[in-house]
C-alpha cells in the first residue's frame, strides 16, 4: 500500500512538473515577444531622435549661413530684396551639404533632396529674451533670420522606418527650426576685449549729420574692395568712399576743432601719443583701456537710460595725435572691417576739445595720405559690415551702422 501511494505521488508530481515547465515556456515565448516589441521600438524611436538631431544641425547651420550673408559687406551695394533672396540661396545651399540628406533622407534623387521647408526673415528687439515672438511687420528691417526644416514623404525626404513596418508605418517625419541673429544697428559700446579676438574700435570720430548725409547721398567710388583675398585695389566695387580726416568742418579748415582733426583717447586722456594712437588703430583699446570705464566703454555710461535722455552719448577727450607716424598703422588695417565713433557735439580745442560720442559705424580703411600740406592729407574709408565680439547691444535705439555682435543662434 505504501509503495502505491508513493508511485502515485511521484507521478503527480511528475505531471506537475511538466505542467509548470509548459507554462513557462509559453511565459518565455510571450515575453521574448514583448522583449523583441520594445528593442524593435526603441531601434525606431533612436533612429527617429537621430534623424531629428541631424534636422536640427541642418537648420542651424542652414541659419547661420543666412544669416552671414546677410552680415556680408557685399550686400551693402543690394537693396533688401536682393539681400535677402541672397541669403535664402546661401540657406538652401549650406543644408544641401548637410549630412541628412543622403544618410537620412528616404530620397531617391541624384541631387540633395530639398528639406528646407522656409527661410524667413524677422525682427527680435531682444534676441537675449526666449519669450519675445518674433514680428514680420517690417520686411525692410529684420535682424533675424528663421530657417525651418521639414523631412517627411510628400517632400520626398521621409525618414524610414525598420520595425515599425510590421504595423504598417514605413516612414515618419519631422519638423525643427533654427533662429539665427545678425544685428548691426544696436550696438551701445565695447566690452573689455580677450586676446584672441581684440576690440574692432578706432580711436576716430566723426560728425553724425556728415555719416547720415554720406549714407543717403553716397560719394565718390574709387576702390574695390575683394573679399577673396581681401586687398583693396583701385576701382569700383559700389560702395562708395568718405573722407573722415581732415573732415570738412569748421569753415573749411579741415579741424573739426581748432588744433584737432577728429581723435579721441580711449583710455587714460593724460597719456596721449601718436605711438598710443598707433596701437589703438591696429588693435583697438586693450584692457588696460577699457578698465578707466570698468570694463565696458558704453554710451550715455553715467545715466544707461536711453529713453529718459531720448539719446545715448558718452563724451571723449580729443587726442590731436595724428601725424605721419600712424601712417604704418594705417597700412596694417587698410581692408581690415573696423569700427569708428559718432559725435553729436565737441566743445573745445586742441587736447582740450570733448566730444560727445553718439554712435558707431562700421568701416574699412582703403587709402591714405598723412605727409605733405594739410590740403593733400587724408583718410578714406568705406562702410563695412563688422561682426565684434566685444560689441554690446542692450539699448533700445538705433545706435550704431553696420556693427554688431558675430552672427550666432538664439533659438
Amino acid at each position: 500500500m505504501d509503495k502505491t501511494s508513493n508511485l502515485r505521488r511521484r507521478r503527480r508530481r511528475s505531471i506537475r512538473g511538466r505542467q509548470r515547465q509548459g507554462t513557462i515556456i509559453v511565459l518565455a515565448a510571450l515575453l521574448m515577444v514583448f522583449l523583441i516589441g520594445v528593442l524593435a521600438f526603441t531601434i525606431d524611436v533612436g533612429y527617429l531622435c537621430m534623424a531629428r538631431s541631424q534636422a536640427q544641425n541642418c537648420a542651424d547651420a542652414a541659419a547661420l549661413a543666412a544669416a552671414l550673408e546677410m552680415s556680408s559687406s557685399d550686400n551693402l551695394k543690394m537693396d533688401i530684396t536682393e539681400r535677402t533672396n541672397a541669403a535664402i540661396r546661401k540657406a538652401l545651399e549650406c543644408a544641401a551639404l548637410q549630412d541628412i540628406n543622403h544618410s537620412i533622407v528616404n530620397s531617391t534623387d541624384e541631387q540633395s533632396p530639398n528639406v528646407i521647408e522656409s527661410v524667413t526673415f524677422g525682427r527680435l528687439e531682444n534676441t537675449d529674451n526666449p519669450d519675445e515672438a518674433i514680428s514680420f511687420v517690417d520686411p525692410n528691417n529684420p535682424n533675424v533670420v528663421v530657417v525651418s526644416v521639414t523631412c517627411d514623404a510628400s517632400r520626398g525626404t521621409a525618414i524610414p522606418l525598420f520595425f515599425a513596418r510590421i504595423f504598417g508605418q514605413d516612414t515618419s517625419r519631422t519638423t525643427v527650426s533654427a533662429v539665427a541673429a545678425f544685428s548691426t544697428d544696436r550696438t551701445t559700446g565695447f566690452d573689455k576685449p580677450d586676446d584672441e579676438t581684440p576690440c574692432t574700435l578706432m580711436p576716430f570720430v566723426i560728425s553724425e549729420d556728415d555719416w547720415k548725409d554720406f549714407l543717403l547721398y553716397g560719394g565718390e567710388d574709387n576702390w574695390s574692395y575683394d573679399p577673396e583675398t581681401k586687398t583693396v585695389s583701385a576701382g569700383s566695387d559700389g560702395i562708395p568712399e568718405l573722407t573722415i580726416y581732415p573732415e570738412s568742418t569748421n569753415e573749411g579748415t579741415g579741424m573739426i576743432a581748432p588744433g584737432n582733426f577728429g581723435t579721441v583717447n580711449i583710455g587714460e586722456y593724460t597719456s596721449n601719443s601718436a605711438a598710443r594712437l598707433g596701437d589703438q588703430i591696429v588693435n583697438g583699446p586693450s584692457a588696460a583701456d577699457m578698465a578707466v570705464y570698468d570694463g565696458i566703454l558704453r554710451l550715455d555710461e553715467v545715466t544707461n537710460n536711453f529713453e529718459l535722455v531720448g539719446a545715448a552719448n558718452l563724451e571723449l577727450n580729443a587726442d590731436p595725435g595724428i601725424s605721419a607716424s600712424i601712417e604704418q598703422a594705417l597700412g596694417e588695417v587698410v581692408g581690415h572691417p573696423k569700427s569708428i565713433m559718432l559725435y553729436s557735439d565737441v566743445v573745445g580745442n586742441g587736447d582740450n576739445a570733448w566730444f560727445t560720442i553718439s554712435g558707431f559705424a562700421g568701416i574699412r580703411v582703403v587709402d591714405f595720405k598723412l605727409t605733405g600740406a594739410l590740403k593733400n592729407k587724408f583718410v578714406l574709408i568705406q562702410p563695412a559690415m563688422v561682426q565684434d565680439s566685444s560689441a554690446i547691444a542692450d539699448g533700445d535705439i538705433q545706435t550704431s551702422d553696420f556693427v554688431g555682435q558675430p552672427v550666432h543662434l538664439v533659438r
